[in-house]
């Protein structure tokens, strides 16, 4: 593959600074979410039926258990990714060229075309961008995606799938 490379060797404190900021990201994209439509839920179901505030509370309580759950859970789904992507003292590496970004990590190469890759939302330690093929959020750490290369996400202009 001919193009850009970066390369980087995790450390422990960078580790658990991905680790955080993907359990925020997670929560936000997942908990945060499910917070809010219970309140609404809550909001209106216990107006409509005539038992507000008890709806209401009700309501709330499922949303912030689930919500904490939420965070639980992408807390460790992080932990578990990143450390075995990206474990300390390993040398990954991404490439980009025209059509694709190659994330070389520790389970093996991923490729990734850049028409797959939608909706990007660079934070400072992690890269959230949405893979159309799954539908999922994945999370690259920020020294694996500089920002020269954050222009090559999406349909660009003129290609046949670029929407009009």
């Amino acid at each position: 593959m001919s193009g850009d490379r970066v390369t980087w060797t995790p450390t422990a404190s960078e580790l658990e600074q991905l680790t955080r900021a993907g359990t925020r990201l997670s929560w936000r994209l997942v908990g945060l979410p499910v917070l809010l439509i219970m309140v609404v839920l809550g909001s209106l179901i216990g107006t409509l039926r005539g038992w507000a505030p008890l709806g209401f509370v009700l309501l709330l309580v499922i949303g912030l258990l689930a919500s904490g759950w939420s965070w639980f859970r992408g807390g460790r789904a992080a932990a578990r990714e990143f450390a075995t992507s990206y474990p300390v003292g390993t040398e990954v590496s991404a490439e980009v060229d025209d059509s694709r970004l190659v994330l070389h990590t520790a389970t093996g190469d991923v490729d990734l075309p850049w028409l797959r890759l939608r909706r990007p939302r660079p934070g400072p330690d992690l890269l959230a961008v949405r893979d159309l093929v799954g539908g999922k959020w994945l999370m690259i750490p920020r020294q694996l995606f500089p920002d020269p290369w954050l222009d090559r996400i999406g349909p660009r202009p003129g290609t046949p799938s670029a929407p009009s």
